[in-house]
């Protein structure tokens, strides 16, 4: 009976230490978008954002905290974990049409890549992309949280 006792607390602490990590990787950032841009299939209007990760997708959030797009993206990484956030779109027709590609996070190794979309294959057809990066991201304040 004292083995059974024992196990429970065991295993609970050995699951807790096994997911901590994978909050700690967890990223958040706001940026002003100042053009309007295509993500999972929608056309967002230019204007404050924020993203986040949730496992392997990025999660944006308009200005109002409404959820606006929820998109997969691979893990990437980066030479150094202390460069500030950034984001990259893939723009073509002189920014007319501009493409999520890439999320670095702050003070983390590692980003997401999302993937094509078939709207952007066909743009890319036509011409080259225009690659525009947005450096100026503050890191978001994670909402205060609900206690019972």
């Amino acid at each position: 009976m004292k083995k059974q006792t024992l196990l429970f607390p065991s295993l609970c602490l050995s699951v807790g230490l096994a997911i901590a990590p994978a909050y700690a990787q967890e990223g958040r950032v706001k940026a002003n978008v100042p053009f309007k841009f295509n993500v999972a299939g929608k056309t967002l209007p230019a204007g404050e954002y924020e993203m986040s990760t949730r496992q392997k997708e990025v999660v944006l959030r308009n200005s109002q905290g409404r959820i606006v797009a929820i998109v997969l993206g691979i893990a990437i990484s980066r030479r150094t974990s202390d460069a500030p956030g950034h984001l990259i779109f893939h723009c073509y027709a002189g920014r007319a049409q501009c493409f999520l590609w890439q999320v670095m996070f702050p003070n983390q190794e590692a980003g997401r890549e999302l993937s094509i979309s078939r709207l952007e294959a066909e743009a890319a057809k036509k011409e080259n992309a225009e690659y525009v990066e947005l450096w100026y991201i503050v890191p978001a304040r994670r909402p205060p949280q609900i206690r019972d």
